[in-house]
């Protein structure tokens, strides 16, 4: 097997199709609940708890309201909260890595110990007690998942900028006598800027699932807003009853998780392989 050999899902085609999957799957966020023919927090008494229909094609919830506008508006909630934790930790990661990692010795011990520190906490203990401190605010969510989501993107920033900092152009800006400061900013961050954008498709995913995870304790998202998380939390509880309300919430998420996931491991196999055509 050559090292271009594509596999499974990774192969060109396949990936074109997962793009266009997945920009559809945005479209249907955005658009959806503007389609839905019931608004998302809308109560029907006359339809409690019916299963799919063409009036509702996701059926309903306990109390009446359309899941499929719920599923939307859910959907689209997730994806906010996960694009923007994902800058969050994005802006404190990048800075932080590059820093440590061009600046190395002592710098770099203090800086990486307070990383292994940090790892040393629970991740979903920290996002917790903030969310219960700061209070249960959709945009405090998304801070308090991307303020502890960094660390992963510091690792890898630094292990780049590490290689960097021998490269020939950092040499000749040194010794062209440019501050510290500005040979991280203008030559460091640019060139380790592709690999950190890669690693974020790939983070998308996971704060998504750490949202809907946090949700699902019910110290995220607050009725009448809903999340995936919201969702699959309540469809959990009636099971038995009313499988609809687990299987459509809990099948979108499969779906967007699975498209992002191959979509980010793709750029990354694509950005490994041009540093290994440099080299």
């Amino acid at each position: 097997m050559t090292p271009n050999t594509q596999i499974g899902f990774f192969k060109p085609v396949y990936v074109k199709v997962t793009c266009g999957l997945l920009i559809l799957v945005l479209i249907v966020v955005v658009v959806g609940p503007q389609i839905a023919t019931w608004e998302y927090d809308a109560i029907h008494w006359e339809a409690i708890g019916v299963p799919p229909s063409g009036e509702h094609w996701f059926g309903t919830d306990n109390i009446g309201r359309d899941l499929f506008a719920r599923t939307m508006m859910g959907g689209r909630i997730s994806l906010l909260i996960a694009v923007l934790a994902t800058t969050v930790s994005f802006c404190i990661g990048l800075p932080w890595g590059a820093v440590s990692g061009y600046l190395g010795g002592t710098t770099d011990q203090v800086m990486m110990r307070i990383v292994d520190g940090m790892y040393a906490i629970p991740y979903v203990l920290i996002v917790i007690v903030l969310v219960v401190m700061l209070g249960r605010n959709i945009y405090l969510l998304f801070v308090a998942i991307g303020a502890v989501s960094w660390l992963d993107v510091s690792r890898i920033v630094r292990g780049q900028a590490l290689v960097l900092k021998a490269a020939p152009f950092v040499a000749s800006a040194r010794a062209m006598g440019l501050p510290e400061y500005r040979i991280v900013v203008r030559h460091v961050v640019p060139n380790v800027l592709g690999s950190a954008i890669v690693f974020a498709t790939l983070m998308i995913p996971s704060v998504i699932i750490s949202e809907s995870f946090i949700s699902f304790l019910g110290l995220g998202v607050q009725e009448p807003m809903t999340s995936l998380g919201v969702l699959i939390a309540d469809g959990g509880k009636n099971i038995y009853a009313s499988w609809w309300q687990l299987a459509f919430p809990t099948g979108f998420l499969t779906i967007l998780l699975l498209l992002m996931t191959i979509l980010g491991e793709r750029l990354r196999r694509m950005v490994t392989g041009a540093e290994r055509s440099l080299t």
